[in-house]
């Protein structure tokens, strides 16, 4: 964690003129030091949790071996929120997306026993959403995703694990699988390979 935020924030605090007076720097630089501060504590939470990205998925997705999604991710969630009947605009923290193209597999299999202790740690990177972490990973092999199945739809259906555990606060472990493999039929149904759930 970031040890400069409470620093940062502190000067916020204490308002204009007596920051500019204190610390010699005005509410706006500091503003713009916390943002700085917040996005490097988000890419080493990423880091930590395997993303190391190179130029080389690019070079995958050109030659077929890895996919893409369909939609932004954004029109995803908002048709997973709409789906289950949840405030899309709430104020929460979202799941990073990872891709395994982008990912370290020994840190993926570390972050995956951290929350899932009990549970064998698999050989590559799977599809699968992690609320210790709050991230969602995302197998982006083309050879995953066969008889109609999408990166689309394997997300929304991590979404909808999110958004019944942190959105509708779900506490029902069977409920939030069943919700999770309905949503992900239900998307894959209305938005098939190509189709995007942007602009409708």
């Amino acid at each position: 964690m970031n040890r400069l935020l409470p620093l940062f924030a502190l000067v916020l605090a204490v308002g204009s003129a007596a920051a500019q007076d204190f610390f010699g720097i005005t509410p706006e630089v500091a503003q713009g030091m916390i943002a700085q501060a917040k996005a490097q504590e988000r890419e080493e939470h990423l880091r930590a949790l395997g993303w190391a990205p190179s130029n080389f998925p690019s070079v995958g997705k050109a030659l077929g071996y890895t996919k893409s999604l369909a939609s932004a991710q954004y029109c995803v969630y908002d048709a997973v929120a709409a789906r289950l009947g949840a405030d899309a605009r709430l104020s929460v923290d979202f799941p990073d997306v990872l891709y395994a193209s982008d990912v370290d597999v020994s840190r993926f299999q570390a972050a995956y026993k951290g929350q899932f202790p009990t549970a064998s740690v698999p050989d590559s990177i799977q599809t699968v959403y992690m609320p210790n972490y709050n991230v969602i990973y995302v197998a982006d092999a083309a050879s995953a995703y066969k008889d109609g199945a999408t990166m689309d739809d394997a997300l929304a259906g991590q979404y909808a694990r999110f958004i019944d555990s942190v959105v509708r606060g779900v506490s029902d472990q069977s409920r939030i699988d069943a919700d999770a493999a309905a949503v992900q039929t239900w998307y894959r149904a209305q938005y098939p390979a190509g189709a995007s759930s942007c602009g409708r």
